[in-house]
């Protein structure tokens, strides 16, 4: 379906989840001109995309769902990369949240590991790159049993496409507010 699946654990597909979820969300906006959906673009196309109408985004959001290899690592994380972002995060990672998740909180997109006794930094390129203000939205894990049997269910996907929607909605109306 996509250049990239992503995390693919057992029967559970990240970009299929996603494009299933956003697909889902995408039929609340269907009058509303404010929301714009894109799918299945390659990393660097879609940021060289975005960042050609720049102008024209206020905010692009990513939907991804985490993978580790502790099977018990599990919640909810929004990344942002700087602090124009944050209030953004903290709208989705509430909502989000309702779920009734574990809260890792929000992120900023720069963070380091210990690796071999030193300090090795990353980045996500997406949010890195990317000149409007941009998010990425990790609502749970697929390697956690709980949360991969979450997800299965059409009924969690139908409530997680509600609380995205409220996000979204309050995000918009914020963005408004702030314009005028």
């Amino acid at each position: 379906m996509a250049n990239q699946p992503g995390a693919i654990v057992g029967d559970l597909n990240e970009y299929e989840i996603a494009y299933d979820i956003t697909q889902k969300l995408e039929d609340h906006f269907k009058e509303d001109k404010r929301i714009e959906f894109r799918y299945g673009w390659p990393l660097a196309q879609k940021i060289d995309h975005i960042n050609d109408q720049s102008d024209y985004y206020d905010l692009v959001i990513e939907l991804h769902f985490n993978a580790a290899y502790r099977e018990g690592a599990c919640g909810t994380e929004v990344w942002y990369w700087s602090k124009k972002e944050e209030i953004f995060a903290r709208i989705f990672q509430r909502n989000i949240l309702e779920l009734g998740g574990k809260d890792r909180g929000i992120k900023t997109g720069a963070y380091w590991r210990l690796i071999k006794g030193k300090k090795i930094w990353y980045t996500l390129a997406f949010l890195r790159r990317t000149i409007p203000m941009a998010l990425i939205l990790e609502p749970l894990f697929l390697t956690n049993l709980e949360d991969a049997a979450a997800i299965r269910r059409k009924s969690f996907r139908m409530i997680l496409v509600s609380k995205l929607y409220h996000a979204l909605i309050e995000s918009c109306n914020l963005l408004e507010r702030e314009a005028q």
